[in-house]
């Protein structure tokens, strides 16, 4: 049958759940991990959006933290993908899917291309303060917190 819409959320948090667990468990046995993946899923497309990406882009590539930039495209336009394309930096990584898969499978996909000891999900209608990001590096020097 038809499954609700809190049923898919709840299947859509529990396989986050699973995920961040097993990232826990390789962290925890010593495995070197990036310090943040930022995933960004995306599908809208204008000014704002061009001009937050472009923000993050540069203020990781600036950034001394291990800092990584998963952004999951599910839309089809072609000066989106050339400006994403645009972004070279070994700390942007780009998902672009052929066709739209929806904000949780999308977001899910970003999951399990991470690699980060602490990830951040960013909508592509959110603002970050670029000092934001230290946190992740504060948070591997003090575990206890």
């Amino acid at each position: 049958g038809r499954m609700s819409s809190a049923a898919k959320v709840g299947a859509a948090l529990a396989g986050y759940v699973g995920l961040l667990n097993r990232r826990c468990t390789v962290a925890t046995l010593g495995g070197a991990l990036p310090t943040l993946d930022l995933i960004l899923p995306t599908y809208r497309w204008g000014s704002y959006v061009r001009g937050y990406i472009g923000y993050l882009a540069s203020v990781i590539h600036d950034d001394s933290e291990d800092i990584c930039l998963h952004i999951g495209d599910n839309s089809c336009n072609l000066e989106k993908h050339q400006f994403l394309k645009s972004l070279k930096s070994p700390k942007v990584r780009l998902h672009l899917h052929p066709t739209n898969l929806g904000v949780h499978p999308n977001v899910t996909y970003l999951l399990h291309h991470s690699e980060g000891e602490f990830i951040l999900l960013l909508g592509d209608d959110d603002w970050i303060h670029p000092t934001a990001f230290a946190q992740a590096g504060f948070l591997r020097r003090n575990p206890e917190c």
